[in-house]
């Protein structure tokens, strides 16, 4: 069985030749057998306790969350970055804006998600600071499509 419609796996299949597609394939297949068993972060540095499905040998993965991320998620460090606090891109590229914002997210929340799911007083504090969030973003989002509106029928006028 083979995962067809994966924008990873299509991605990669265009950047790469077959024999080593087939090697990066293996290993996502291999990965989506795993299972963590048990999550410590201390500092950034993370180790994972994870077994195979139908296994019941356990392995340790161990390195630092917030390096591999950075790595494995930017698509060129010239286009944009996180500088302390602040995000910036490079270039006047709204994807490109929209792709860097997102990847700045994604560290931060992958982060919360493996400080909040150790122990469950955390966990349901952030489920409910993340249902309020959720809340007030989509309340911003029907705000600005309205206002968009406006503006394009004003323009039509």
């Amino acid at each position: 069985m083979k995962l067809r419609k994966s924008p990873n796996l299509n991605q990669v299949a265009n950047l790469y030749t077959p024999p080593i597609f087939d090697l990066f394939h293996n290993e996502l297949d291999m990965s989506l057998c795993c299972r963590v068993k048990q999550c410590n972060e201390l500092e950034g540095e993370v180790r994972y306790m994870i077994s195979l499905y139908g296994d019941d040998k356990e392995y340790i993965v161990e390195g630092n969350m917030e390096r591999y991320i950075l790595v494995q998620w930017r698509l060129d460090a010239n286009y944009g970055g996180i500088k302390g606090e602040k995000v910036e891109v490079d270039e006047n590229d709204p994807k490109l804006e929209i792709s860097t914002h997102y990847r700045d997210l994604c560290i931060r929340m992958v982060k919360l998600a493996t400080q909040a799911s150790v122990y469950k007083p955390t966990y349901q504090f952030v489920d409910e600071e993340i249902k309020e969030l959720c809340a007030k973003v989509n309340k911003i989002m029907i705000h600005l499509m309205i206002w968009v509106l406006v503006v394009v029928e004003a323009t039509l006028i």
